[in-house]
């Protein structure tokens, strides 16, 4: 006997945003929802909602949910560290490094829990986790990331990533601080692709409304290790999986080189349709359509480009040549938030800043309705899930709702949509995946948030403590120079207590 189906009906949406150029509005609308799939769609008039549950969202907007495709869920552990408030990138990853290498399965079980709970919170349903940071872990690691996820009920693209080298001269300046503990981070090529292959074996599943896919890569480019380089590529290909890595590489990385960074790629066998890269954020217009042409696609992290001052990636551009793209929140160390939809605002207004010369015009400015659709069908096309991003029937039941009734969002009437993502708070009302329902009335369900903030807490406190331990940091305070020179201040005045 087939055990009874799921049936609920979401009535009295004021409107459904539908992402679905055949119908893009609906207003007073009934959603009926059976076995994690949308059964029917159509205004109050019309559809009979006989035999199934009623969850009533008058005075709501109804969304498409979001599509997370960048993040690093292991980062929830260092958000907002006091020693790494000030510098670029490469001052604050020498700065986090120390702390990282102390990341274990207890820790990233809770890192994932809060951030899968402030992803469901802000609307986000589908994340892809760039976890390229797991200190010799035994499959530990990314089983307690994987358990968290299942448990919060999020649909998930693990990015099994890996760290083969380290990025600049970050080797240099953090050995004699870390010692040891720096290999700790660092994966040899045979582990890398042993691991990898047991992800993939364990956990990817390819079939439609899957709640868990894998994608690898590493988590930079090691341009020199071509035989590195070519064999994700290879595994990818032969797995019919994502590729997926950071890459910022522009004009001023070709100067003396024999080739351009995306020709190497090319060669190597990454430019390809199921490729996506995070940030982007200096390609010119002739990389663009390349990649465009090859259907590869793009991260983009607005409030991390702010926060360790990244250049502004060329978003017009990318949107005149068609390119894939989309919406991410990267990591809380970077972000500091994990909110998706303030991501999905501050993309929303952040190309609207001059400065850059390329810098979007006001002809080229997003609408909240231009927004909605990368975070949602934008998301779910570069992890090439053509089942998720819009709301019509056969796709899946993956929604988030927003009130548009409070004071935040009050005499914002013209627009709802607009009152959201331009007036409104960042909690969601309402969010279910795959026909199950996780937020309701913006509080989570079947999740207490108390018992994870704890948890987290804990986690946090103990990693601070063995970082300060194994260096000799206190990272809670803000130094008076950057940390690279703070570091190398460091090393300096233990050398001269050795003498």
């Amino acid at each position: 006997m087939k055990p009874p189906r799921d049936r609920i009906a979401l009535t009295n949406v004021a409107r459904v945003y539908t992402c679905d150029e055949r119908t893009p509005t609906i207003d007073d609308a009934i959603i009926l929802v059976e076995d994690g799939r949308i059964l029917a769609i159509g205004t109050s008039d019309e559809i009979d909602t006989s035999g199934f549950q009623q969850i009533p969202l008058a005075d709501r907007i109804l969304l498409p949910g979001f599509v997370n495709t960048h993040h690093h869920f292991f980062q929830h552990l260092t958000r907002s560290v006091p020693f790494v408030h000030r510098g670029r990138v490469l001052d604050w990853l020498g700065g986090l490094y120390p702390l990282w290498a102390e990341l274990d399965a207890d820790m990233m079980y809770w890192a994932t829990m809060a951030a899968c709970c402030e992803l469901l919170l802000s609307g986000c349903t589908t994340v892809a986790d760039c976890s390229y940071l797991r200190p010799k872990d035994d499959g530990s690691i990314v089983a307690a990331e994987v358990e968290a996820v299942r448990k919060a009920g999020l649909r998930f693209h693990l990015h099994h990533g890996s760290m083969p080298t380290i990025e600049g001269d970050l080797a240099e300046r953090l050995r004699p601080v870390m010692g040891s503990r720096l290999d700790h981070l660092l994966d040899d090529e045979a582990a890398i692709f042993r691991g990898m292959e047991q992800s993939i074996s364990r956990y990817h599943d390819q079939s439609s409304d899957s709640m868990l896919r894998v994608a690898i890569g590493p988590t930079s480019l090691p341009y020199a290790n071509h035989k590195l380089l070519r064999r994700f590529a290879e595994l990818a290909a032969e797995a019919d999986i994502g590729l997926h890595t950071h890459f910022h590489s522009g004009p001023s990385d070709w100067e003396g080189a024999s080739r351009r960074p995306l020709d190497l790629l090319n060669e190597l066998g990454w430019i390809r349709p199921k490729t996506w890269f995070a940030h982007a954020t200096r390609l010119d217009a002739e990389d663009i359509g390349r990649l465009t042409a090859n259907g590869v696609g793009m991260s983009h992290c607005p409030r991390t480009i702010m926060r360790i001052g990244h250049g502004i990636a060329p978003v017009a551009l990318m949107r005149r040549a068609g390119m894939r793209w989309s919406i991410a929140t990267d990591g809380a160390a970077s972000n500091d938030s994990g909110s998706m939809i303030g991501d999905v605002r501050t993309a929303l207004l952040l190309h609207r800043v001059a400065g850059r010369p390329d810098a979007d015009g006001p002809e080229d400015w997003m609408t909240p309705q231009d927004i909605l659709k990368v975070a949602t069908t934008g998301g779910a096309d570069v992890l090439h899930r053509p089942e998720l991003g819009r709301i019509a029937v056969g796709q899946a039941a993956d929604v988030t709702a927003f009130r548009i009734d409070t004071l935040s969002t009050a005499g914002a009437v013209g627009d709802p949509l607009g009152a959201v993502f331009l007036s409104g708070s960042d909690g969601a009302d309402f969010t279910m995946v795959a026909g199950q329902i996780r937020v309701r009335d913006g509080e989570l369900i079947d999740i207490n948030a108390t018992e994870i903030v704890d948890g987290l807490n804990r986690a946090s406190r103990r990693m601070m403590a063995a970082a300060r331990a194994a260096t000799g940091i206190n990272f809670a305070a803000t130094p008076d120079v950057l940390p690279l020179q703070f570091l190398r201040n460091t090393m300096l005045a233990n050398a001269d207590l050795s003498l």
